[in-house]
């Protein structure tokens, strides 16, 4: 690969790093969450592609969605609350 923009990649090269990406951020991104939102909200022009800097708007976006999923910070509201309580009932009491 002679340019980052993938530009001396053949099309169908380019098109499916574009759809592996779209697909990764489709399945793994929570409801809700911005990455759901960038996803929701690509600009697409009329004849149906995507615009040129895509891939580095997904490469962004997947990578800030990996280091978040390892950090941590997506765990679910019912995941944090069991991980906030202990395994006994009447211990959270004491």
């Amino acid at each position: 690969m002679k340019y980052d923009d993938f530009s001396d990649q053949p099309e169908h090269e380019r098109a499916e790093l574009i759809a592996l990406m779209l697909a990764t951020i489709d399945r793994l991104a929570p409801p809700h969450s911005i990455y759901r939102k960038v996803f929701e909200k690509l600009p697409v022009h009329s004849d149906g592609s995507y615009f040129a800097g895509l891939h580095k708007t997904l490469h962004g976006t997947l990578s800030a969605l990996k280091a978040d999923y390892q950090n941590g910070n997506l765990r679910s509201v019912g995941k944090l609350i069991r991980g906030n309580c202990s395994p006994t009932p009447t211990a959270d009491f004491l």
